[in-house]
């Protein structure tokens, strides 16, 4: 009778446990409360959950780059638009039809563009400066309250941003690539933009960039070769928008990758994470069968001792 108790007893236990483990798939929707209920399947969910982990704090970063990158193309465009009006005011300043009484008026408007591309140049986005190269909290340009030179004042280099694990692409452009030109075709970007228009607006105003006073001839000359000069300018500023382009496609594709990455990650975590609740629920309606059956198995066991025992 005794070892008849102990199974009862064993199995009670076991009962118990089961009960416990289908009361915690049911309540929070998992499949497995301890390593031990499965190891394997255990480990497969870690994983899941980690990679999972990895993938959002990397999509996370794409789409504040996705934004960063989408301002700079917004400004580079607006910067071209800028310099295709100065190009078309200076070829107005060449045209037969003005004249040197023209040119007060056109010197105000292009010092007008000129405090807007400087405006572009120092945009901000997220607390973030779009083109100052690797360090975006760094002001890229920078204007001398007394002579008006610009100057840039970021890196060449770019900020790296992470697309995969242990892969990274370059965020945005700096403003040096796309202000400054290769003025002599040397490979080597030697000229500023701001410089050029500053010249063309001295000139309209009757001096070269010493302060002297120079002729209608000189100041037609000047413009001549600015407008020659300021076209490599535009084109640099060109390249430099292309170049943006290409890195905008990575960081989208980039994206899609990712998003693939983390739903399929997430069906493996579901897969083997999440319990059935509708086979818990018979499970747990076949337990209590067991159960009931097993009480009453007791209940007769202890009747039918207790008779042999007044016998």
């Amino acid at each position: 009778m005794v070892s008849m108790n102990s199974y009862f007893l064993s199995q009670l236990t076991n009962l118990n446990k089961e009960s416990e483990k289908l009361s915690y798939q049911s309540a929070s929707g998992e499949k497995l409360r301890y390593g031990s209920d499965d190891s394997v399947s255990f480990a497969k969910i870690l994983n899941a959950k980690q990679n999972i982990t990895t993938y959002e704090n990397l999509q996370s970063n794409l789409t504040n780059t996705e934004i960063f990158n989408t301002a700079s193309d917004s400004s580079v465009a607006e910067i071209k638009t800028a310099a295709e009006s100065v190009k078309s005011e200076v070829l107005k300043a060449l045209s037969a039809t003005m004249s040197s009484s023209d040119y007060p008026s056109m010197a105000t408007n292009l010092e007008g563009i000129k405090d807007t591309l400087l405006m572009l140049g120092n945009e901000k986005v997220n607390g973030q400066y779009l083109f100052a190269g690797s360090d975006t909290t760094v002001q890229p340009f920078v204007k001398d309250d007394v002579t008006g030179v610009v100057t840039y004042a970021g890196n060449t280099e770019s900020k790296m941003i992470a697309i995969e694990k242990n892969t990274y692409t370059e965020q945005g452009v700096n403003g040096f690539d796309i202000f400054y030109y290769d003025s002599d075709g040397d490979g080597t970007k030697d000229r500023s933009y701001f410089d050029d228009l500053d010249e063309v607006i001295n000139a309209l105003k009757g001096y070269d960039s010493g302060g002297n006073e120079i002729s209608g001839t000189e100041i037609t000359d000047i413009l001549r070769t600015k407008l020659d000069d300021m076209t490599k300018g535009y084109d640099s500023m060109n390249i430099s928008h292309s170049i943006l382009g290409s890195r905008n496609l990575i960081v989208e594709n980039a994206q899609e990758h990712i998003s693939t990455k983390l739903l399929n990650y997430k069906t493996m975590e579901s897969t083997y994470a999440d319990a059935d609740l509708t086979e818990v629920a018979m499970n747990m309606k076949s337990l209590e069968l067991i159960y009931t059956s097993l009480y009453s198995t007791i209940t007769k066991l202890n009747d039918l001792s207790l008779v042999n025992f007044i016998k």
